[in-house]
């Protein structure tokens, strides 16, 4: 496990995005016995937090879209107090899905960037991304699910349909077989409107 990272893609290159790339670097050298307002654990698992490594990056807006991770996170409109220096990750941040990413006041401060989504399964899977991290905006409900789907089709071309079946079974199990009926049925919904947003 000594060697092993975690290797995490960021959707939403904003404030939260912030505090966790400069967190990791502001953290990468604590001990692990060390006590850490805000922070449970040092190490979990056998990972330490300069484990953490950045795979890819995902946003809309022209001010950070083709910027190194470590200078986008500093980038307008972000405010979050920098409390740590940042080096160039290697990560450009690419540009991502805007669905409904983007509400009534974001949308007068963003101005989006030019150009076609990335391929956001073919990003996540060339950077043998382990972890992704939704950090898009509270509502984003369509855009969430639609980047779900692109982070299950990395891992194996899992798709939700598939899993409906897998969770009916397991709830099946613990709650009797109409409560599996009623989760199979949710999930078969979300997997329709993940794929009629994939048609567009």
């Amino acid at each position: 496990m000594a060697n092993r990272k975690v290797r995490v893609a960021i959707v939403g290159v904003g404030n939260c995005a912030s505090s966790l790339v400069q967190g990791v670097q502001f953290y990468k050298d604590a001990a692990v016995d060390d006590f850490i307002p805000g922070l449970m654990h040092v190490s979990l698992g056998g990972l330490h937090v300069r484990d953490i490594e950045f795979s890819a990056a995902f946003d809309v807006n022209r001010t950070k879209v083709g910027k190194d991770l470590g200078e986008a996170v500093f980038a307008e409109p972000n405010n979050t107090a920098k409390f740590a220096d940042v080096p160039e990750l290697g990560v450009k941040v690419q540009r991502g899905m805007t669905h409904d990413g983007l509400g009534e006041y974001l949308s007068k401060v963003i101005q989006k960037a030019d150009g076609p989504t990335v391929d956001v399964t073919e990003v996540l899977r060339k950077s043998r991304t382990d972890v992704v991290v939704n950090f898009l905006p509270v509502g984003s409900e369509e855009a969430t699910k639609w980047y779900v789907e692109q982070a299950l089709q990395a891992v194996g071309g899992v798709h939700v349909a598939e899993l409906a079946d897998q969770a009916g079974r397991l709830v099946g199990e613990f709650a009797g077989p109409e409560a599996a009926a009623r989760r199979k049925e949710e999930l078969v919904v979300v997997e329709q409107k993940v794929t009629r947003h994939l048609r567009r």
